[in-house]
């Protein structure tokens, strides 16, 4: 549950209807911890590791479809902006070799831990609601400057 204020001012209660919760066997917690640390740190060699325990054949196209930006070893997403140019590059990119980088990526179908299909989604879910409450802050923002 959180509060927000409505359009006209006034505040309202939300309750967040989660739907599905899983237990995560601790394997692959640990897992997952690993993958955002060599994320985090750029090591393509720790990624690849991981994402290879998961059947995973593209390490490099599972970080950029979990942070939803281009990713390379050369540029840490959590150092440098990402450029208009780096995603119009990853675009043509991705046109084409993507199908096929899909098919790479997904090898080995039987070892995809389940967990990660909701963490995954979880994670679409807490980008949409923070892009939501930015898109909210900045109609207030605006609305209390255009008002002086």
């Amino acid at each position: 549950m959180f509060v927000r204020f409505d359009g006209n001012g006034r505040q309202q209660i939300v309750c967040l209807d989660h739907g599905l919760y899983a237990d995560m066997r601790d394997e692959i917690r640990q897992q997952y911890c690993k993958f955002w640390v060599n994320l985090v740190l750029t090591d393509t060699e720790g990624l690849k590791e991981v994402c290879d325990e998961w059947g995973l054949g593209d390490a490099e196209l599972f970080a950029q479809l979990t942070i939803m930006k281009p990713y390379s070893k050369e540029k840490a997403p959590h150092l440098k902006n990402t450029t208009r140019r780096d995603l119009l590059m990853n675009a043509k990119e991705m046109k084409a070799r993507g199908y096929q980088r899909i098919i790479n990526m997904l090898k080995d179908q039987e070892k995809i831990p389940e967990e990660l299909v909701i963490l995954g989604r979880h994670m679409n879910i807490v980008r949409a609601n923070n892009a939501a409450m930015v898109r909210y802050r900045n109609l207030n923002t605006n609305s209390l400057l255009q008002a002086r």
